[in-house]
């Protein structure tokens, strides 16, 4: 097996498009929330919160016919992967068209006005708005399919899409991918566009935040009166690669399993409705730490059973004791 290592790291997000610009703003106590005005047209939604990427822009090189596939969620994960691949120091590299290079990425769906389109059709019985590209841009793996036909990959993609372990799960497979030899180099991650439908989601549960006159005090999590969470928009990419593979890069960041516990903790929340991937995940994670959690349990009972049963008969004994006493 394989040693992996982090070379090339990039991503948008409501407080920063840079790691300089997130830090200080999360030194300022900036949290990106805000409210959106666009929301109240829908009745009956609570919420007007959300974490919007605010200047969010594709550069001039990217041309119309490049972009007509891809959606907001797309644009983020492909502009993402260019800044990841500038990082690393490949973004012209022949690893990249030879094969040895796949990507593993994640989004919770596409683009939600290519569904729009469609629903458009369901609703109205109309086709209006729909083209070649819709579907691409729907599709919930329309993020790895953009990046591996704008740099050409030719290696594996794996698509994920598990609501919000999305982004955790890309990386873990691509991680796996790596670290079995399945591949040399993977793109991994994940995006989310903003749409209010995801708002939408959590509104019915009573679970999303109604702060919203207040969009700078929430989220809360780890308040008592936290009221809430608030859903947000972004993207994050990690450029992996085998450790015996050598290039120049401007950093290199090892990589372990115990890194991505998030992984198969994933597949333990996924589970809630898989229950036979449940008693799978189960097995593999799970059981080999219950068995040890029983075993030492088991030991500390022998030790301690003599004085539990000493301490019992002592209890029989005087109680015994106090009922010959009152019959006397």
């Amino acid at each position: 097996m394989k040693r992996v290592v982090v070379t090339g790291v990039a991503g948008f997000s409501p407080i920063g498009n840079s790691w300089e610009d997130i830090q200080q703003r999360l030194k300022q106590m900036e949290t990106g929330i805000c409210y959106v005005e666009d929301w109240n047209k829908y009745e009956g939604l609570n919420t007007r919160l959300a974490g919007v990427i605010t200047d969010f822009e594709m550069p001039a090189h990217f041309k119309r016919k490049t972009l007509r596939s891809m959606g907001r969620v797309a644009q983020l994960a492909v502009l993402s992967a260019e800044r990841a691949l500038e990082d690393a120091g490949l973004r012209d590299a022949e690893v990249l068209t030879n094969g040895e290079t796949g990507v593993s990425f994640g989004s919770s769906a596409g683009d939600s006005v290519a569904i729009g389109d469609f629903g458009n059709m369901l609703i109205n019985h109309s086709c209006d708005g729909l083209n070649a590209n819709s579907y691409i841009k729907m599709m919930a793996h329309t993020s790895p399919v953009n990046i591996g036909v704008y740099f050409g990959l030719k290696g594996r993609v794996i698509t994920t899409s598990s609501a919000c372990t999305s982004g955790s799960q890309g990386i873990g497979y691509a991680y796996e991918a790596i670290r079995y030899g399945h591949q040399t180099v993977m793109v991994s991650g994940g995006s989310e566009g903003l749409c209010a439908t995801q708002a939408a989601v959590f509104d019915t549960l009573y679970a999303t935040s109604v702060r919203n006159e207040e969009p700078e005090k929430t989220p809360r999590p780890f308040d008592r009166d936290r009221d809430g969470l608030v859903i947000g928009e972004g993207a994050v990419r990690l450029f992996l690669k085998s450790w015996n593979m050598r290039w120049p890069a401007a950093h290199i960041f090892m990589l372990s399993w115990s890194d991505l516990v998030p992984t198969p903790m994933a597949a333990m929340l996924l589970s809630l409705l898989l229950p036979r991937w449940k008693a799978q995940c189960a097995r593999r994670y799970l059981m080999p730490e219950l068995m040890r959690l029983r075993l030492v349990m088991s030991v500390l009972m022998v030790q301690q059973l003599p004085a539990v049963m000493l301490r019992r008969a002592l209890l029989l004994r005087r109680y015994l004791g106090q009922k010959r006493q009152s019959v006397l």
